[in-house]
């Protein structure tokens, strides 16, 4: 199932996005993982999959779908 997953690493794009959802959502300071998960879906445009979705669904930025 993991083969059909690609990895995305952090980039500028993605730091850029960690350091603004940080600032507009202070919740997110307790959850620094969630955070650059959250960033990575936004600056690289992809829907976030989750079987965690009260962490993600106050972002307005991103697409979160239930897994």
């Amino acid at each position: 199932m993991l083969g059909s997953f690609r990895l995305v690493n952090p980039d500028v794009a993605v730091t850029n996005a960690y350091t603004e959802l940080l600032n507009r959502y202070p919740n997110l300071r307790h959850h620094l993982a969630d955070a650059l998960i959250a960033a990575t879906a936004r600056a690289k445009n992809l829907p976030l999959v989750t079987t965690n979705v009260r962490h993600f669904r106050s972002i307005k930025e991103i697409a979160v779908i239930s897994f």
